[in-house]
């Protein structure tokens, strides 16, 4: 049923999780919300009431039904940690996981996050999903029962957990001249231990006395196309994502002598565009000025109004 969205804190060992509004919400009144059972599981899913019923099937000599939901709106999970909430009632138990889809081209795997007893009372259930360890672009959820169990279930929100006490800051657009170089990776948490994904690598990374995690040269593999390198950095649910690359020495060279022959008054330097020149994205023309401007020592504000799928006919002139 219809619940409203609401900001919460969790205070775990002295550590605060903030909790966002939901970024997925599903209360089955107008539809299954994309809810399914694939016909390579088993399983009859129904809905009925504004709730929807997993039963279990027999196939290949297995009996047992599965359930799914793709969550489309939620990238990028690498180091994330995520809470999910719903009502459910039934019998027998519900095994909750979900189809892991790596950012890099390895294949999904299923991961099972937990196990709940089912009674015949609805319940409200938290478990939090937990990715600090685990490379991950994006995840399906999953309902599981086995023969002779049966779920009801309602009320499904996924929100992300990141502890606010947790300030990560990376180096404008980490571009690297000719070969790769270890990347240094500010933070206000000396001594902690960070979650480093680099590329489909996973590694344990300690801040040093001053904060810094160092991500080491050798750490960094690059692709073959672009010679670039998409690293996460995390901490209790805190991630920052940025791309790194290798820049051949002439073009580094170019690009840095071009941006010292620029005045060194403050510039101001507004972008109107579309999805080349946007702000989601570490590697697109703006994003490397800004990179080559900082090398040289100039100051530049940047007014970023790029919009992913514009054109020149939604400006007007002044």
């Amino acid at each position: 049923m219809k619940n409203l969205l609401f900001l919460t804190a969790f205070l775990f060992t002295g550590t605060i999780f903030c909790a966002a509004p939901a970024a997925v919400s599903n209360d089955f009144e107008k539809g299954t919300e994309g809810w399914n059972t694939p016909q390579y599981w088993n399983g009859k899913l129904t809905r009925q009431n504004g709730k929807m019923t997993l039963l279990p099937t027999q196939k290949n000599g297995q009996y047992f039904g599965r359930c799914t939901k793709m969550l489309l709106n939620l990238r990028h999970l690498s180091g994330a940690l995520l809470e999910l909430e719903f009502t459910a009632s039934g019998k027998g138990t519900v095994t909750v996981g979900a189809m892991v889809f790596p950012e890099s081209p390895r294949k999904p795997y299923m991961a099972e996050y937990g196990r709940i007893t089912l009674t015949s009372a609805e319940k409200k259930h938290k478990i939090k999903l937990d990715h600090s360890k685990i490379q991950t672009d994006r995840i399906s959820l999953t309902f599981e029962i086995p023969s002779g169990a049966a779920l009801t279930f309602d009320n499904i929100k996924v929100r992300k957990l990141e502890d606010k006490s947790v300030r990560i800051q990376v180096p404008a657009v980490p571009v690297m001249r000719g070969k790769r170089a270890d990347i240094r990776v500010s933070t206000n948490a000396p001594g902690k231990i960070f979650s480093v994904f680099a590329g489909s690598e996973y590694f344990a990374a300690a801040a040093d006395s001053k904060g810094i995690v160092t991500i080491p040269a050798a750490k960094i593999p690059l692709s073959k196309e672009d010679d670039s390198c998409n690293i996460t950095v995390a901490r209790n649910g805190t991630a920052v994502r940025f791309q790194s690359s290798v820049v051949p020495e002439r073009a580094f060279d170019s690009a840095l002598a071009a941006a010292k022959k620029i005045s060194k008054r403050p510039l101001q330097i507004l972008w109107i565009g579309d999805s080349e020149l946007d702000f989601d994205r570490s590697r697109n023309t703006p994003a490397q000025i800004d990179f080559y401007l900082n090398k040289a020592g100039k100051k530049a504000t940047f007014i970023n109004c790029a919009v992913a799928g514009d054109s020149i006919s939604g400006y007007s002139t002044v």
